[in-house]
């Protein structure tokens, strides 16, 4: 195959959430990484699950320093995880993915990514 890129534009990139909108998503992968300090983290990544913005994608971290570990569980709450008592982060994994919450969007400082406002995290409302 020989591919002529003359032929071809280079695609843009999607279009942001607006920022301070609350969307539902799935957790829908999550890596495990070191922060620059060593700290275990994980890097998340959601996919919307309903309204107009169906299907997007963004990413959030839980953070597991000390520092982090509040912020941490409004996270593992808000998606429905029990936060009394002790877990391992491997635990905390299978239980994060698949997972539902309603956060609240913002845009990257640099303007090119939706990310989780800091304390954007609720639970999914469910009717009645």
């Amino acid at each position: 195959m020989n591919i002529n890129w003359n032929e071809h534009e280079i695609a843009a990139p999607g279009e942001l959430i607006p920022a301070k909108t609350w969307v539902t998503a799935q957790c829908i992968k999550i890596t495990k990484k070191l922060t620059s300090d060593g700290d275990e983290m994980f890097a998340m990544k959601f996919s919307v699950i309903s309204g107009p913005y169906k299907n997007r994608h963004y990413q959030d971290n839980i953070v597991f320093s000390e520092k982090g570990l509040s912020r941490a569980k409004l996270i593992c709450d808000s998606m429905g995880i029990d936060v009394t008592g002790s877990v391992s982060v491997d635990e905390l994994e299978k239980s994060l993915l698949g997972r539902e919450v309603q956060n609240e969007i913002i845009i990257s400082k640099d303007g090119k990514y939706n990310n989780v406002s800091y304390a954007g995290y609720k639970k999914v409302e469910i009717p009645f």
